[in-house]
């Protein structure tokens, strides 16, 4: 039956509400005259009156004509529509007083007050009972994802009223965290605290939760959506809807963005046994813990259990902000891991062997790291001493030590240096693999890693840039493939090499980026999640996709580099074993101390040099350099 009328013509369905509203009129008219003379069937005063009714039947037509109460849609009756029914109802009574004056009728003057009270809620019962049984109708024969709203304010309000009209999904509850909203009804659906959210997965099947909670700061946010993520269900976070009306829906992102498949939080579930009893009851020390990468290390280290993390950082604001997340964390899990928070560099001997000794730390991962281009040029010993005198501070210091592992990260890119940072990570991977060498307690591991930004690299970051900007996006070609490493996935192989520090020792290690990836499948993902579209005639505002052609030199499809010199790790085949360098423990030595003497005296030009030539640097050169 459902179907049947769905698939009505609008026209008939207009003409199916106009014909109920008339019987109402003619129905409220007769009960108005029962009530008031106390009558079952009020014979007599209808018959003193008869005039009456074919006047209020042919002005209630012509008013629900103009005031188009037949276009009310059954399944969006709300407040605007019940206001529209209250003043027609209005306009009924004064018309039935007007039309008893003219026309000299005997009718109490009550009657057309009661009359227009009878219709106005005859005709909300009616609009309401239709939406019911509609809505009762639609799940037996539609089968609709239940969702639930997080956060009960205006903007969940409106979000419950636009999904009661969707045919996919169906809103069920809300979660708020005030607590004085717990067990009311708001817009139908009852309001239950974000603790409960494991019962009503089960009771109701959840599969999604929309969070709407557009004035919470940006942290209730980010703590909201780390919570939510170890839950069994998808999470979407919703912009206010009365900011999409204005200019700041572009300016703030994208409409609606997944949270597992935008943001680098997306959480690795699975743990891996033997990282878990690499890491299991030990002090793990992580360096550069504000950045990208450290972040987001920190966070998973906490799934293997160790006894304590300390998080060493010189920005004291972003290891203000990651502490909160990681003590987030673990208190959600009711762990007993402790979390250290210190600030300092890397390349001071004197602290970090302070640090390690103090703390009794066990591993070290280097995630510190200077990464900007630009202001390399311009700060040369400040990249050199987080870049290159930071890693091999941390060697000297984990030798030392005798700590169990330290972990360096560096990037693919130093294979062929494009600029200065990437020569800075060329001469320390070179500096730090003569001391792994000599080496005896502690393992030294060298992971290589490409950029990552994110779940896509930076290719959604650049693609909204470009929507934003201009509503146009640019691609060499349609068919382009690229290899994108997820920061998630970039920390889990990290973590996973851990148990195989042995195996690694003094071996330049890559990670693979698995298979390669069309960049139209993101063009595509990014313009829904935009709500525009792409443009066509019938379409002419939605977002242009120009091909503009390779660029010299610019492949089509991407390879991994590595694996044509690489060997897979037998025990792992996502870590793959580059050759060892071939630098004897003579050079190694003359360019260590080459390296020392240019960086205490600030000899810029000594250094320039040395990055520049990195490991073919000659003997002649660095003896005369000693």
């Amino acid at each position: 039956m459902f179907n049947n009328i769905s698939k009505l013509p609008r026209a008939t369905k207009r003409l199916i509400l106009f014909s109920v509203d008339v019987l109402l009129i003619a129905a409220s008219l007769v009960m108005a005259f029962a009530l008031r003379f106390g009558m079952t069937v009020p014979v007599e005063p209808l018959k003193a009156n008869w005039a009456l009714l074919p006047a209020m039947l042919a002005i209630g037509a012509v008013m629900i004509t103009m005031m188009r109460l037949n276009h009310i849609k059954v399944h969006a009756v709300e407040n605007n529509a019940v206001l529209r029914l209250a003043i027609f109802a209005g306009v009924l009574s004064i018309s039935a007083m007007a039309v008893s004056y003219l026309l000299n009728l005997a009718a109490p003057r009550s009657v057309p007050l009661i009359f227009g009270a009878l219709f106005f809620m005859s005709s909300v019962l009616v609009h309401f009972m239709a939406r019911f049984l509609l809505e009762k109708a639609q799940e037996r024969t539609q089968s609709r994802l239940p969702v639930a709203i997080y956060g009960a304010g205006a903007t969940g309000e409106q979000l419950a009223a636009a999904l009661r009209q969707s045919t996919e999904f169906k809103p069920v509850c809300f979660l708020d965290d005030n607590r004085q909203l717990h067990g009311i009804m708001v817009s139908g659906l009852k309001v239950h605290p974000a603790q409960s959210l494991r019962r009503l997965i089960k009771r109701h099947g959840l599969k999604r939760i929309l969070l709407a909670m557009p004035t919470a700061t940006t942290y209730r946010r980010r703590e909201i959506l780390d919570a939510l993520s170890s839950q069994p269900v998808d999470v979407i976070e919703l912009p206010n809807m009365a900011d999409e009306v204005g200019h700041r829906a572009m300016q703030n992102g994208l409409q609606a963005k997944r949270f597992k498949d935008v943001t680098s939080k997306s959480r690795i579930k699975t743990r891996n046994p033997d990282v878990l009893a690499a890491c299991k009851g030990k002090t793990i020390l992580i360096a550069g813990a504000g950045g990208m990468m450290g972040s987001e290390l920190s966070q998973q280290i906490i799934r293997f259990e160790p006894a304590k993390v300390v998080l060493l950082e010189r920005n004291e604001a972003a290891l203000l902000d990651v502490v909160r997340q990681v003590r987030s964390l673990v208190r959600r899990a009711g762990s007993t891991i402790q979390i250290e928070a210190r600030t300092g560099s890397i390349a001071v001997p004197g602290r970090m062997s302070h640090l390690i000794r103090s703390e009794g730390v066990k591993v070290v991962i280097n995630a510190a790291h200077y990464g900007d281009p630009q202001l390399a040029e311009s700060n040369l010993f400040d990249l050199l001493a987080t870049n290159v005198l930071g890693p091999l501070t941390l060697a000297e210091v984990a030798i030392a030590e005798e700590i169990d592992q330290l972990v360096l990260l560096s990037s693919e890119k130093l294979l062929k240096p494009r600029h200065l940072v990437d020569q800075t990570q060329q001469l320390a991977e070179t500096l730090v693999m003569g001391l792994a060498r000599s080496a005896k307690k502690t393992q030294i591991n060298f992971l290589r890693f490409g950029q990552t930004a994110g779940p896509v690299g930076d290719i959604v970051p650049l693609l909204e840039a470009q929507v934003r900007n201009s509503n146009t996006i640019t691609l060499p070609d349609p068919e382009m493939t690229r290899l994108f490493l997820s920061t998630a996935k970039a920390s889990d192989l990290i973590l996973s090499a851990l148990p195989h520090g042995a195996a690694l020792h003094a071996h330049p290690t890559h990670m693979c980026k698995g298979e390669p990836r069309k960049v139209m499948d993101f063009v595509h993902k990014v313009v829904d999640l935009t709500g525009k579209g792409l443009r066509s005639e019938n379409n002419p505002f939605g977002v242009q996709v120009k091909f503009c052609g390779l660029r010299p030199g610019e492949e089509l499809h991407e390879i991994c580099e590595a694996e044509k010199f690489c060997t897979p790790l037998t025990d792992n085949p996502d870590l793959l074993m580059a050759p060892k360098a071939d630098v004897s423990t003579l050079d190694h030595s003359l360019l260590l101390k080459a390296f020392h003497k240019a960086i205490d005296g600030f000899d810029e030009d000594a250094l320039r040099a040395m990055l520049k030539q990195g490991p073919t640097i000659h003997k002649e050169q660095l003896l005369q350099s000693a």
